[in-house]
């Protein structure tokens, strides 16, 4: 919102509407609900909103997690959509996926399992670099990993890893595989094929949403609470930010956030929502 001149209704009408359409809203479905005098606009404010989308406090998955490496479309402005098949990379990106497992049991009294939290972000390449990298940064030590027979897990002595064969009796990776369907459902469904630049915002946002997927009446404010604690960005930041490069593969720390003001914290304390699943800027509850 920082030196725009959208009218702050504006603001509030755009953050409403990507945070109560379940699989999100493109910049030209904003632009035409908004009536906003140009596509940039529209563009360039999911593009701040998408990067209030991350916690920069949140904590890592723990646990049980499963781990898998998933193929997913893109493709340029004026390319068609290209299906390929195996692992080439042919019009296809490289993302590492993590979904936290938890058991229960049902009126039945039969054992099943549901998904938790979940951490999705782009790889350059599936090698025990990466993956390493995307375990150690997004899940705590000491939890169960359960994958595939991918011999690049291998060798984290501070995990307990559990591979297995499909088909083979062994556990299966439900959770992964549901999480991926739904990502590529969005990708080309909303957003008719992800764009390489900007797909680490794109894959905050799907997490974002997937994560807080039990308290939606909660979204809109969860994202005014964590907008306040992302500095301000002009286009020229957001184009030339790490995160938004073509050959940004690797996760960075995010950048150093700010408090919220008194003043909104006192207010949201004085003023309870009715939405039995509002959080306060900064709380976190199972979903982050």
């Amino acid at each position: 919102m920082h030196a725009r001149k959208l009218p702050l209704t504006h603001w509030f009408w755009g953050a409403y509407l990507a945070a109560t359409h379940s699989n999100g809203i493109s910049a030209l479905q904003l632009h035409k609900q908004l009536r906003l005098g140009s596509y940039k606009s529209a563009w360039l404010m999911l593009a701040k909103l998408r990067r209030a989308m991350v916690d920069p406090d949140r904590s890592k998955l723990n646990g049980v997690a499963e781990v898998d490496e998933v193929f997913i479309p893109f493709r340029s402005k004026n390319d068609p959509e290209v299906n390929t098949q195996g692992r080439s990379p042919v019009g296809e990106m490289f993302v590492a996926v993590a979904v936290e497992v938890t058991e229960f049991v049902n009126k039945n009294g039969e054992v099943k399992s549901r998904p938790g939290r979940i951490r999705i972000e782009p790889i350059a390449e599936i090698n025990r670099t990466t993956l390493h990298g995307f375990i150690r940064r997004n899940i705590e030590p000491g939890s169960a990993i359960c994958t595939d027979k991918n011999t690049a897990y291998k060798g984290m002595k501070e995990y307990y890893l559990k591979q297995s064969i499909a088909g083979s009796g062994g556990y299966v990776m439900f959770w992964t595989n549901r999480v991926a369907s739904l990502l590529k459902t969005l990708a080309l469904g909303t957003y008719h094929g992800y764009r390489r630049r900007y797909i680490r915002r794109y894959l905050d946002e799907f997490v974002f949403r997937f994560n807080r997927r039990k308290s939606r009446p909660a979204i809109f404010h969860m994202i005014l609470g964590l907008a306040v604690k992302v500095p301000p960005a002009t286009l020229k930041i957001i184009r030339s930010d790490p995160l938004d490069r073509k050959d940004a593969v690797v996760s960075l720390p995010n950048p150093p956030a700010g408090k919220p003001p008194s003043s909104m914290l006192d207010a949201l304390k004085r003023r309870p929502y009715r939405n039995r699943g509002f959080l306060m800027p900064g709380d976190h509850d199972d979903y982050e």
